[in-house]
């Protein structure tokens, strides 16, 4: 009874998490090592932030990017963010980003997007072709 009640809980979490997001597409940059347009995201929370994005390096199933986060807001934002895939339709939330930003302030976070398409090189790759195609977005949790 324990267990199945657990299982139940489970289930209520995974489904509170995917239907209480906003995801949004990123604007990559068209080669790696340079930055992206910014873009403006307004939270659920009220407030606005800044997004830039850096394609770093592509190996295996995975995509590393570093993204600046300015808040634009008259207050502190308190956020918990991931990169996903707009072809997903879930979160890993081990791997998630605690945001937390000052007014006016700003940081670079290095996040990776994982599952895209397999780099059948064993070298780190700089072509960011696989990793558009893998249809990076910011993911936000409603607080």
């Amino acid at each position: 009874m324990k267990k199945k009640f657990l299982q139940l809980l489970m289930v209520i979490g995974v489904l509170m998490i995917t239907n209480t997001s906003k995801a949004q597409q990123l604007l990559l940059p068209a080669e790696a090592d340079v930055w992206g347009e910014p873009q403006k995201i307004n939270l659920t929370t009220g407030g606005t932030i800044q997004l830039r994005t850096k394609f770093i390096k592509h190996y295996g199933t995975t995509c590393v990017f570093e993204i600046e986060f300015t808040n634009l807001s008259t207050k502190a934002i308190k956020e918990t963010c991931q990169l996903i895939s707009n072809n997903s339709s879930g979160m890993y939330t081990h791997w998630a980003t605690d945001l937390r930003l000052a007014v006016g302030e700003a940081a670079v976070y290095q996040m990776e997007r994982r599952e895209c398409k397999m780099n059948l090189k064993k070298s780190k790759q700089k072509d960011i072709t696989k990793c558009a195609d893998c249809a990076p977005a910011i993911f936000f949790l409603k607080k």
